[in-house]
């Protein structure tokens, strides 16, 4: 007899379909605090992702698809081997992340900020949206538009505009300090940025 791990791994949808505990616990009829546990079970194990750090979607990975398939048994211990990559960086930059891939057309940063939820703003969203967009742009994820939109102060220069190009996959890529380069979790190799970010304008309205 299957386990309840492995009976919601069964549960789930295909690759690129994501769920959300609420969702998979009425669909098997558990208790939340039950996939939870579980689903944390087959996260570490990598065969399922989750969208960001705080959006609650939950995907089946290629992994657990093949791993489903092929009727394994979920074993206790250790998920697998430790890789040194995060998953990727959490709060602001991944409901970034989830915001450009939903985008099909150039944006603003106040536009992505505007589909995010509040709470992840915090005092500094300005500020880290343009960094982690800089970034973006040095590792050719975005492109910035030379257009402008007109900005609300009268010193600014303008907003922005940027057209997402480069999706590799749900987890957001994260820069690393220590290694001086863009981290994706999506791919199996680290992206290296060409020069250093530009720093850009820091008045309102920009990037």
């Amino acid at each position: 007899m299957r386990s309840f791990t492995e009976q919601l791994l069964d549960a789930l949808p295909p690759p690129g379909e994501p769920v959300t505990i609420a969702a998979v616990a009425a669909q098997i009829g558990a208790d939340n605090r039950r996939v939870v546990q579980a689903m944390d079970v087959l996260r570490r194990r990598g065969l399922v992702e989750r969208i960001g750090q705080t959006s609650g979607f939950y995907i089946l990975t290629k992994a657990g698809l093949d791993f489903r398939k092929q009727g394994k048994q979920i074993k206790s211990g250790p998920g697998g081997p430790h890789t040194g990559r995060r998953s990727g960086a959490g709060g602001l930059r991944a409901a970034l992340w989830a915001a450009l891939r939903l985008s099909d057309q150039a944006v603003t940063l106040n536009e992505l900020l505007s589909l995010i939820d509040p709470a992840l703003h915090g005092k500094a969203a300005e500020s880290n949206g343009r960094r982690y967009l800089r970034q973006l742009a040095a590792a050719g994820y975005v492109f910035p538009l030379t257009k402008r939109e007109p900005g609300t102060a009268l010193t600014s220069n303008g907003f922005r505009r940027f057209r997402f190009i480069k999706n590799t996959g749900p987890q957001p890529p994260y820069w690393s300090p220590k290694h001086g380069q863009l981290i994706d979790p999506n791919l199996p190799l680290d992206v290296p940025i060409v020069g250093t970010p530009p720093r850009g304008n820091t008045k309102r309205g920009t990037p």
